[in-house]
């Protein structure tokens, strides 16, 4: 089925569930004290924020549960309406690493989803990353670009809420409910800017972990999480405050999760 080129741009989680088979396999539940209405022109959507034109009236959250684990993600908590396009998604999205869903859905991570389909991706942190491939050679078309995030056993929900990339040189990177904004080119300059200050610190014979720059907790409070012993070393402090200051968490986080390719890509061209 061919869908607006705009679809992505405009509506992210209708592109995503129509990209997993939405049109071919949705049909509204019927359950008791849940209205089902085509014709919303108010209510915003608890998980996506959006006003969709159907979906439920669920005053008592009985489809998803008062319990929810992502509650904390959705856009408008407080609304009583939940959208056909989340719902959907919502079903079907493999919630536990214990889970195995339909494979004719695919999962609902590691993708990237375009206009008109979706694309399964290896996007852990190995040589064989492929969100390396996309930074060296964005698509010109708009992309969404989702990567799974694991929280104890389960994964954390990003289909009602992930932002789609428009400008090929400023990536959206979509990490569970997290969204970075990354700009290309820069991802690139911080792995050459790490690779400059590891070999001075190893020709100061000064001992690092790389996850002390690198560092992908979500969470600023941790840039400082590391042993005395460098943060009393005034040469290795600089160098790591000056690429802590030029590289926002975004940038090395994403630079992080490709470095092993790129080192790999580097062995190649030497």
């Amino acid at each position: 089925m061919v869908y607006p080129p705009n679809i992505l741009t405009q509506n992210p989680p209708e592109a995503l569930a129509k990209a997993f088979g939405f049109d071919r396999n949705y049909a509204p539940v019927n359950v008791k004290s849940v209205k089902h209405i085509e014709d919303n022109t108010e209510h915003k959507c608890l998980m996506c924020g959006r006003v969709q034109k159907s979906g439920y009236i669920d005053k008592k959250r009985v489809l998803i549960g008062v319990n929810t684990n992502d509650f904390y993600s959705y856009i408008a908590p407080n609304s009583s309406f939940l959208c056909d396009y989340c719902y959907y998604c919502y079903k079907h999205y493999k919630k536990s690493m214990q889970s195995d869903l339909d494979r004719v859905y695919g999962d609902m991570g590691n993708i990237v989803v375009y206009a008109d389909r979706i694309e399964e991706k290896h996007f852990n942190a190995d040589e064989k990353n492929e969100l390396y491939d996309l930074l060296r050679s964005p698509p010109k078309e708009a992309f969404a670009i989702l990567l799974k995030r694991i929280k104890g056993n389960t994964f954390e929900a990003n289909f009602h809420r992930f932002l789609p990339t428009i400008d090929s040189d400023l990536f959206v990177i979509n990490y569970g409910a997290k969204e970075f904004f990354v700009p290309r080119k820069k991802v690139f300059a911080c792995l050459d800017d790490f690779d400059r200050i590891a070999k001075e610190l190893q020709a100061k014979k000064i001992d690092f972990s790389e996850d002390v720059f690198f560092n992908r907790s979500l969470s600023e409070s941790y840039n400082y999480w590391f042993s005395p012993r460098l943060r009393n070393n005034k040469e290795f402090f600089a160098l790591y405050m000056d690429f802590i200051n030029e590289y926002d968490r975004g940038v090395r986080f994403t630079a992080k999760t490709i470095k092993r390719r790129w080192e790999k890509e580097r062995r190649k061209d030497a």
